[in-house]
């Protein structure tokens, strides 16, 4: 839990004297989240020549990738967030 960050210290004692060590500085990042597509792509309908730009928008733990396919596989190239198309 991230609540547990900080600064640590420890003091080692006997009958003669204690001494305290330097710190340890503990940094404890969030847990990573998931994609989740927040803005899912939009069909369109162009006349052909046109171009056309698909889009989608997306959280989670960065960084996050992109692969855009066509009847399921894989656009060579198409890996942002848009893909523009002329038709």
């Amino acid at each position: 839990m991230t609540s547990q960050g900080g600064s640590y210290t420890v003091v080692v004692a006997n009958s003669v004297n204690s001494v305290t060590s330097s710190a340890a500085v503990l940094t404890v990042n969030p847990a990573p989240v998931a994609p989740s597509i927040t803005q899912q792509p939009v069909s369109q309908t162009v006349t052909a020549g046109a171009n056309v730009t698909l889009s989608v928008t997306a959280t989670g733990t960065a960084p996050l990738t992109y692969q855009w396919r066509k009847d399921g596989q894989n656009i060579a190239g198409a890996t942002s967030a848009s893909l523009t198309l002329i038709t």
